[in-house]
């Protein structure tokens, strides 16, 4: 009896040390000093939301997104599961989570037996089950962004699969992209690596369990560096060049993989420059003379013209070819001998900027 009481009171004590981040604090270093380490499940816990009045007067709305579809082709692969949920943040964190959107859709197909094995979804899960645009299009209301952790992929899914929906209105941000998880201490990218790291675990490879730990790991403080979210809020200010590298030969591939340029084969990643390279800059004066300086010596050796489009949120991620076209000029053109030297690709820009 004496032990049933005692371990009774240990519970309790526990279970009140567990309901404050300064006693869940305590706990894990009590336990780390005995060499155990912890890991909280996202599923079984509350979001500690923010109280504070002067943040909560300047939150926004936003909404986090993932999917799980029947492949990785965004051309013709089909959403399965949709999931959403709407949450208040300012430039520094999440302050709370609010309500959840998640349905299951039919893509009128038998699921990938691969698809299944990953995501545990089976065909019975999603039998006869379909998504509204006008439902999807209601719940983003009147939010200021969507934010995925790969928004390349699922951007491109729900603009093709959800037409109506309204993704095409409004800004996409990428925590995969956006924050350099490498200098916070991460040995990877991957959401489920992420929240590894951060003591957090989860039923990943679900797209409502993906967004419910987002939340998590993107308000978790480095002391220098200050939140994820808060470098992912910085950089969805930004505007950004798509840069094609054009008319590079084979022979320099190497180096245009080992300075971050990626191949589209179908153009739907390139402005609709089919079988060429791309990479996506910082609109940022010395990073872009840094890319003069590679194109000229690395990759063309010469000074060239390349067709550059600026990104706002609005288009970011999207396969919808960007609206702002404009010339990149490796050096700065001051005759139309310069222009003729350059062999520009690019037919009536609406801007041009060189270096």
């Amino acid at each position: 009896m004496a032990n049933e009481d005692r371990n009774q009171k240990i519970v309790t004590l526990l279970k009140t040390l567990m309901s404050t981040s300064d006693g869940l604090s305590l706990i894990r270093d009590t336990l780390h000093s005995g060499g155990i380490s912890t890991l909280q499940q996202v599923e079984a816990m509350t979001f500690p939301e923010v109280t504070d009045p002067v943040r909560l007067a300047n939150a926004e709305e936003g909404v986090l997104m993932d999917t799980e579809t029947t492949g990785v082709d965004t051309s013709k692969d089909k959403v399965i599961q949709l999931a959403m949920r709407k949450v208040k943040y300012d430039s520094q964190g999440i302050l709370s989570v609010g309500e959840v959107f998640d349905r299951f859709r039919d893509p009128g197909m038998p699921i990938p037996a691969e698809v299944t094995r990953i995501t545990r979804i089976t065909d019975e899960d999603v039998k006869g089950h379909t998504i509204d645009d006008g439902e999807v299009r209601a719940f983003l209301g009147d939010a200021k962004k969507v934010i995925c952790h790969n928004a390349g992929f699922d951007r491109k899914m729900v603009e093709r699969n959800f037409p109506d929906a309204g993704f095409d209105k409004i800004d996409f941000d990428c925590t995969f992209a956006q924050v350099d998880w490498l200098s916070r201490g991460c040995n990877g990218r991957s959401l489920e690596q992420i929240a590894l790291q951060a003591g957090y675990v989860y039923g990943s490879h679900n797209a409502l369990n993906d967004i419910n730990v987002m939340p998590y790991i993107l308000n978790q403080d480095h002391p220098e560096l200050g939140t994820p979210w808060s470098e992912l809020y910085a950089n969805s200010n930004a505007s950004s060049i798509l840069l094609i590298a054009e008319n590079s030969t084979f022979a320099v591939k190497d180096h245009l993989k080992e300075n971050g340029y990626r191949w589209s084969p179908d153009g739907q990643d390139a402005a609709g420059h089919e079988k060429s390279w791309y990479k996506i800059l910082p609109d940022d004066p010395e990073v872009l003379a840094e890319e003069a300086d590679f194109l000229r010596e690395k990759i063309y050796q010469r000074d060239a013209s390349l067709p550059a489009f600026r990104i706002s949120g609005r288009e970011r991620y999207s396969a919808r070819r960007p609206v702002t076209k404009e010339v990149f000029r490796t050096a700065e053109v001051r005759t139309a001998i310069d222009v003729v030297a350059q062999k520009s690709v690019t037919q009536e820009p609406q801007g041009a900027f060189g270096f």
